[in-house]
């Protein structure tokens, strides 16, 4: 996966955990056949050999031999094994997004958004990957499979990308714990986060130098 695509489903994973908001993962099914070849070949038509068991009874003589040496047929769908195969199913699966109302992100390759729904897609392949509002999101798939995508159903976060999703319960200082480790790794972080840090407001400027309660956080562990 490039690393785009890989940023694009860890925004989604965030924008999934906020409050009214939710995520669900689809498969596109045998996505590459979906396209048909006269869409995008132009004048340059596709002819394939068979196997012999998939013949037609019409191609065999009554004594079983075949009436044409090596038969051809027209390649009617998009299969894998073409050399533009990828090509022609991205740009498919584009063109039907974009008709039913979804709009392409400027700068990302694989991002789109439906303003109305407040709906945001994430397309690897033939990986779908969706957040936004949880009441909004079925309308949202709706859109695109009536629109001659055929997808699986779809599924909460599990598995996108080769990554794996669990969620899991922590409290506010583990939290703060974790962003320490992190902060370790990568300089410069904490001087954007006093909290981090165990620093505290000084009295009378509004705050409380008293340690904040322990709060139950969601997060997702890859």
């Amino acid at each position: 996966a490039s690393a785009s695509s890989m940023v694009a489903g860890k925004l989604l994973d965030a924008l999934a955990r906020l409050p009214g908001y939710s995520g669900q993962n689809a498969d596109a099914f045998k996505a590459y056949t979906q396209a048909k070849l006269a869409d995008f070949e132009g004048d340059t038509e596709t002819w394939v050999e068979l196997p012999q068991d998939r013949w037609p009874k019409s191609w065999f003589r009554p004594d079983g031999s075949c009436k044409y040496h090596r038969p051809v047929v027209r390649l009617l769908r998009n299969l894998y094994g073409h050399p533009l195969a990828g090509l022609w199913w991205e740009k498919h699966c584009h063109n039907k997004i974009v008709e039913c109302g979804y709009e392409k992100i400027q700068g990302w390759e694989c991002l789109y958004r439906y303003p109305e729904k407040k709906a945001f897609l994430s397309v690897y392949v033939d990986d779908f990957k969706m957040a936004g509002i949880k009441a909004n999101i079925p309308v949202a798939w709706d859109l695109i499979q009536s629109n001659g995508i055929q997808l699986d159903p779809p599924t909460p976060f599990e598995q996108y990308l080769g990554c794996g999703q669990v969620q899991s319960t922590i409290t506010h200082e583990e939290a703060l714990q974790r962003l320490a480790n992190i902060s370790n790794l990568l300089p410069g972080i904490q001087s954007l986060n006093p909290i981090m840090q165990g620093d505290s407001a000084t009295p009378g400027q509004g705050a409380s130098s008293a340690t904040p309660p322990a709060t139950k956080l969601t997060i997702n562990q890859c």
